[in-house]
């Protein structure tokens, strides 16, 4: 009840960004994998499970690739291979999906690129692209 408390104080917090919040609601629920997926935090604990989200992705589930991406740059159950999340946030992100055109921005060294995938994520409606942005 305490956690539940918290988070609605917190939600009605207007210092409260969208990332802020679904991290809370992952720390608050760690096994909705729904929300693990969302934040790219969803972790193969298996073969089977790696199979799993290369196959969603590769059937075009794209919450799926951003969590490949994920697993792809910071080399949590596949070697780090920067060229692939690349490709797998591009796909992404070229079929709306903010979060990955977040990562994609975060990925590159190019600021006017950044600049484009901040801008393209923040229309798509993350806000923490809109703040940064702002900055």
């Amino acid at each position: 009840m305490k956690k539940i408390i918290l988070a609605l104080a917190f939600l009605g917090s207007s210092l409260a960004n969208e990332s802020d919040i679904l991290m809370l609601v992952y720390t608050m629920n760690k096994n909705n994998q729904a929300e693990a997926l969302r934040l790219g935090k969803y972790y193969p604990k298996s073969q089977k499970d790696k199979m799993n989200i290369m196959t969603k992705c590769h059937d075009g589930d794209l919450i799926y690739c951003n969590n490949l991406g994920y697993l792809y740059t910071n080399s949590i159950g596949f070697a780090k291979d920067s060229n692939k999340a690349l490709q797998i946030f591009t796909k992404a992100c070229e079929n709306n999906l903010a979060i990955s055109c977040y990562n994609l921005a975060q990925m590159t060294n190019n600021n006017n690129k950044r600049q484009e995938y901040l801008k393209k994520a923040c229309k798509l409606g993350d806000k923490y692209s809109c703040d940064l942005l702002s900055e």
